[in-house]
């Protein structure tokens, strides 16, 4: 897989070239994914819990992004 900056995966998430499931994949953390779905896609709480579990697969993934902002 070639190495894209976030802000490049942003934009061909925005051209209809990546999934929220292809973000993921470039995040680091999961907040990165997080932060992503509140700030650029404009997200509420429950549908970012949503779309967390969806694309990572574990159902712990909100908790583990809040986790980062507690520390």
């Amino acid at each position: 897989m070639v190495k894209l900056n976030f802000d490049d995966v942003v934009e061909l998430y925005d051209e209809g070239y990546f999934t929220l499931d292809g973000v993921y994949a470039y995040c680091e953390t999961d907040l990165d994914m997080y932060n992503f779905l509140k700030e650029h896609c404009g997200y509420d709480e429950d549908e970012i819990e949503e779309k967390m579990e969806e694309v990572s697969g574990a159902s712990d993934a909100y908790n583990n992004a809040l986790s980062y902002l507690i520390d």
